[in-house]
């Protein structure tokens, strides 16, 4: 875990540590034959619900500046809503696609990194930063 920063953002930080590690256990504790398991024919199996936090925390990050990992985000041109959209989108299919054990706990600590270093490299001011978020205003802190 982290060294305990004052204020808000030692408080972020300490929130992130605590859902890092038990994302990470869950996702590792798992058996990779479970993966492909659903509770029920329309929910999400175990990989798709994995993805879609990594590729939710990417597609966040992405509407705060912070560019989607290439590698698994072909380029977007569009901006605003029919950006986020067209990640969306990007963000099924990879739910459908990456289903291996590994490739998911490697995309979902990635994720979780990314995050990490995108706060702590912002500027404490930047932080609170009152902007538009699905059309409300809000703060950064609700990414």
């Amino acid at each position: 875990m982290a060294e305990r920063r004052a204020g808000f953002t030692g408080e972020y930080l300490w929130e992130l540590d605590i859902a890092e590690h038990h994302l990470r256990a869950i996702a590792e504790a798992i058996p990779a034959s479970r993966y492909g398991w659903r509770p029920a024919d329309d929910a999400r199996s175990v990989s798709e619900v994995l993805v879609h936090i990594a590729a939710g925390n990417f597609a966040l990050m992405d509407m705060i500046g912070v560019q989607a990992p290439p590698d698994l985000y072909p380029p977007v041109a569009a901006q605003g809503a029919q950006r986020f959209f067209a990640l969306v989108v990007q963000n099924q299919a990879l739910g459908r696609t990456v289903t291996d054990k590994g490739d998911v706990v490697r995309m979902l600590i990635a994720s979780l990194s990314a995050s990490r270093e995108a706060f702590t490299q912002a500027a404490p001011e930047e932080h609170h930063r009152i902007g538009a978020f699905f059309g409300e205003q809000t703060s950064v802190r609700r990414v």
